[in-house]
């Protein structure tokens, strides 16, 4: 008999790039300004933001709320359904100030531009000339483990913000504080020790003979893994013997699911739920 192997058996390499904002500067300060029409400088849940966007839970939203915070435009605090954030001091220094062309304005939206950290590390590096597109690429992807598409969408969103900033290599970048040594622990989409989010309630139809039942108590939690969007859906509250044996199932599941990934070790069901007897997970058959 000849023997297929599953094309998920095949060890691919994957590569997290270095964190950098998802949109560009233009796009993030048009974002910026839709709130600001709305709640001006005012806290408000990230929920209502995003829908002001109109966009609704998706890995789009986190990217933008992300990328505001990047450019120093956002600021936030709280967990998961209690998350809330304001624009920053900079940003409504910016969009507040309707003079054409001013001076002032100009500089804080350079200030923005360079917020990013790796805005700044790569700027400082090429002295503010950037080279080829080619050049920039290969710089990138060996010397900061960028991944090839990582590297792509980095230089085009570094090139449009930097083309709408008007920076060039008479900028002096030492009067920049970086913000985002300054952040707290709640980083939109990047910190993977926060809270999953409910994003909304899930009806659930099941068939019962010619009847369809309609079970409105799950959920959808969205996880804030970083760089996808991924959701489970359970009823409202879990007992820890439950949240066990689905860790355990996940686990068993990974190489379904998971490229290679050198940096990446797998996580034992003992590190997910510490302290549960080997007994509990034994008998659990995903």
């Amino acid at each position: 008999m000849k023997h297929i192997r599953s094309p998920l058996a095949k060890k691919r390499t994957f590569k997290r790039s270095p964190s950098y904002p998802g949109i560009d500067l233009e796009k993030a300060l048009s974002r910026a300004k839709e709130f600001y029409d709305k709640d001006q400088d005012r806290w408000a849940n990230t929920e209502v933001i995003i829908k002001c966007w109109g966009f609704g839970n998706s890995g789009i939203a986190q990217v933008t709320l992300a990328a505001l915070k990047k450019f120093g435009l956002l600021e936030d605090e709280g967990l998961g359904i209690r998350r809330k954030a304001k624009l920053s001091k900079l940003a409504l220094s910016i969009l507040r100030d309707d003079r054409p062309d001013t001076s002032e304005k100009e500089n804080r939206i350079k200030e923005a531009a360079l917020t990013p950290e790796i805005h700044q590390e790569v700027w400082k590096e090429f002295h503010g000339s950037l080279p080829s597109d080619e050049n920039l690429k290969y710089s990138l992807r060996n010397e900061r483990e960028f991944s090839d598409r990582g590297a792509r969408e980095f230089i085009e969103e570094f090139k449009a913000t930097i083309a709408f900033a008007k920076l060039d290599n008479s900028y002096d970048i030492s009067s920049i504080g970086n913000a985002e040594n300054s952040k707290s622990n709640n980083d939109f989409s990047e910190n993977r020790n926060v809270l999953p989010q409910v994003t909304q309630q899930m009806p659930i139809t099941k068939n019962k003979g010619n009847n369809m039942l309609i079970d409105t108590s799950m959920r959808t939690y969205s996880l804030p893994t970083g760089d996808y969007d991924v959701t489970f859906i359970t009823k409202n509250q879990m007992t820890a013997k439950e949240w066990n044996k689905m860790a355990t199932v996940l686990n068993a599941m990974k190489s379904a699911f998971v490229v290679d990934d050198e940096d990446s070790k797998l996580i034992k069901i003992e590190e997910i739920v510490p302290n549960q007897k080997n007994s509990e997970i034994q008998e659990v058959k995903p």
